[in-house]
């Protein structure tokens, strides 16, 4: 999705926009991450690789997709830690003969914090979140020196 935007804010390759959303901003998969939900003034950061300034209009473009697979990744990674963490709770009960709602609990604890740890590692050596990016200036604000 592309929306303008009104830059505010410029520092180490980030920008914090304003943005003014299109119609179908409310349909985005994206909606919530972007704009914080309602209520807010529709500010967020995007990547700033057009070094645009204060000022200036551009156009953002919100990367959906990436924000979908990260998101798939996030909570796949918990989802799948858990269940294997509820099932080698489960089995541990019958080796250690314990009640198996106890062995199961116990896993999955220790599932999702291995699932916690597993994704902290995994993003560690990782670019940037999927930041929205600057792929236009529209006008030039006053923060520009004439040519």
């Amino acid at each position: 999705m592309i929306d303008e935007a009104l830059v505010i804010d410029v520092g180490d390759g980030l920008a914090r926009v304003r943005v003014r959303p299109q119609s179908a901003c409310c349909d985005c998969s994206a909606h919530a991450v972007c704009q914080g939900g309602r209520g807010t003034d529709g500010t967020m950061t995007a990547l700033n690789p057009l070094r645009a300034r204060p000022g200036d209009a551009v156009r953002v473009e919100i990367p959906e997709e990436e924000y979908n697979r990260e998101a798939l990744r996030l909570f796949g990674g918990w989802l799948l830690s858990l269940l294997a963490g509820l099932g080698l709770g489960s089995l541990a009960s019958f080796v250690l003969h314990t009640p198996p709602s106890v062995s199961a609990a116990a896993g999955a604890a220790l599932g999702l914090a291995a699932g916690g740890f597993g994704i902290w590692f995994s993003r560690r050596g990782r670019r940037r979140p999927p930041y929205p990016v600057i792929r236009e200036i529209m006008n030039q604000g006053a923060g520009h020196e004439p040519t």
